[in-house]
């Protein structure tokens, strides 16, 4: 989805700019590096591919390893001799949960193995670039929804469930009460590409900034009336956006 989004955005903002969707399965290290030599020209690269939903993850560990790990280690190993910009989609899930809005300089301690594969990557990316004398950028995208989302993310969930559901009757939600920083994925995409075409380098949280609970996002997808009753345990991750305002507004 973010993908579809960043190409929209991207033909908008740059005029005359040649994009190139790739298709190539990153986990198949000699097929990576014939798609990347038959690109002679290479300015920016977004490396958005991974499996995301956490249950999957949980499910199929070793698949998730290998593309977010193995796969973005391919990646970057084939764009080795190039002079380009990286921007890597990373994940608040390399946070730990925390009670106040968290930074990027903040302990990176994740708490599911989306999180670690993602924190693995980030420090390739980081190294390789070092080593490459690229200029990068490592995303940590919040909590990112979308219209046409489908799947297991919370956005298609709650709406499957506003159609089947007999809303009248008090609607139980697990995490309620968990705070989160929710940003439409088109919102994303827009930052993704104005920190590419800036000179911005390094790591920057994407999210609005403005934390809300779970319970109040499921409000504002439906005009019905919710009588929420939140369940389980609560957590909060949101993120502190100075950085990224900062630089921005500045640029």
């Amino acid at each position: 989805m973010l993908g579809k989004r960043l190409v929209e955005v991207l033909r908008k903002r740059i005029e005359n700019a040649e994009i190139i969707e790739s298709i190539v399965d990153l986990t198949k290290k000699e097929k990576v590096e014939a798609y990347v030599r038959e690109i002679p020209d290479l300015d920016i690269v977004f490396h958005l591919a991974a499996i995301v939903p956490i249950e999957k993850v949980n499910q199929n560990p070793f698949e998730a390893f290998s593309v977010n790990v193995g796969g973005t280690l391919n990646l970057l190993t084939s764009l080795r001799n190039r002079n380009l910009k990286f921007i890597f989609s990373s994940t608040s899930h390399v946070y730990a949960p925390q009670n106040r809005a968290i930074k990027e300089d903040d302990n990176l301690s994740p708490i599911s193995s989306y999180g670690e594969t993602k924190l693995i990557a980030e420090n390739l990316v980081k190294k390789i670039s070092q080593i490459s004398n690229w200029s990068y950028i490592i995303a940590r995208i919040f909590s990112m929804h979308d219209s046409n989302q489908s799947g297991s993310f919370l956005r298609p969930n709650l709406e499957k469930r506003f159609i089947s559901e007999d809303l009248t009757k008090p609607f139980h939600l697990e995490g309620g009460e968990s705070k989160r920083d929710f940003l439409p994925t088109l919102k994303v995409a827009e930052l993704l590409a104005q920190l590419a075409i800036s000179n911005a380098s390094g790591t920057f949280n994407i999210a609005s900034g403005r934390p809300m609970t779970v319970s109040d996002f499921a409000q504002t997808l439906t005009s019905d009336n919710l009588n929420i009753i939140s369940q389980g345990k609560s957590n909060d991750l949101y993120a502190d956006t100075t950085k990224l305002v900062n630089y921005l507004s500045h640029h």
